[in-house]
């Protein structure tokens, strides 16, 4: 087990998922509209030609991170108005606004994002390490209110999600991700710094992770956990372990055999 205090969470990375069914022609076109996004915000920034380099790829999930690369006279200020940018265009869109104060290199791009929520995937996620904004169609919220709990799901509340653990990156910030048992959906994991010795001997294990967890209001599932508290390992049976219990229970002489008690049962319904 690790456990870890909090920490500043803040990076300079940004991260699109599209969740449900993803073709390769949509997963083309996101990414597209993605880059047009960056390089829209980033001229809004004052940061015209920042490079953002991809930090991570989950074909998996199809989740795209990129990181801002800070080598050619770029500032960490100018990243951060980008990033949060990012954040606010999420938001907007998660409200189906017009886009209307922003510039049409940051507008266009956006409204096509949001476009593929509407037709062509379950939902597009737009994702920091602070925030994570849900993307979509008006129609699909609106069953998914019809379906959920009079009481929604907390969108951010202390909790833990057990699942894989999958690709560890530490390039502009120490980021994990597991797949959810449940669901086997990914959930980012976003951890402070002076953990990497630890997290290495954890990746590709079963794990439960205890944090802070973003979830979709709606459905509950889990989207990011942030503020890690603690990761702890489990130990996995082997493959195909119950048999060697076969036998292990000797029924009593004359007691009726579980197939008959079945029987019994089917014929009287």
């Amino acid at each position: 087990m690790w456990r870890q205090s909090a920490g500043d969470m803040s990076d300079k990375t940004i991260t699109l998922k599209l969740q449900g069914g993803v073709s390769v022609e949509t997963f083309a076109a996101a990414m597209v509209h993605f880059q047009k996004l960056v390089a829209g915000l980033c001229a809004d920034a004052k940061a015209k030609g920042m490079p953002w380099t991809v930090s991570d790829l989950q074909a998996g999930s199809a989740t795209v991170t990129v990181r801002a690369d800070l080598s050619n006279g770029f500032t960490e200020t100018q990243a951060d108005v980008v990033v949060s940018s990012y954040e606010r265009v999420g938001r907007d869109l998660a409200e189906h606004e017009g886009l209307s104060g922003y510039s049409a290199r940051v507008r266009r791009p956006a409204l096509a994002l949001a476009e593929i929520a509407t037709l062509k995937v379950e939902e597009v996620v737009f994702e920091t390490a602070e925030v994570d904004v849900l993307i979509r169609a008006p129609r699909q919220l609106e069953q998914a209110a019809a379906l959920s709990e009079a009481i929604p799901f907390p969108t951010a509340a202390l909790g833990s999600v057990t699942g894989r653990v999958q690709s560890l990156s530490n390039r502009g910030g120490l980021r994990f991700t597991i797949y959810e048992v449940l669901s086997d959906r990914a959930v980012s994991c976003y951890l402070s710094s002076g953990s990497e010795d630890t997290m290495l001997g954890i990746w590709g294990k079963l794990a439960t992770v205890q944090g802070e967890v973003s979830r979709d209001a709606t459905t509950g599932r889990p989207i990011a956990i942030r503020q890690i508290s603690s990761v702890d390992p489990h130990d996995e049976c082997e493959t195909e372990k119950y048999k060697k219990a076969r036998g292990a229970v000797v029924p009593l002489t004359g007691s009726e055999l579980p197939e008959d008690i079945i029987r019994r049962l089917r014929d009287a319904n």
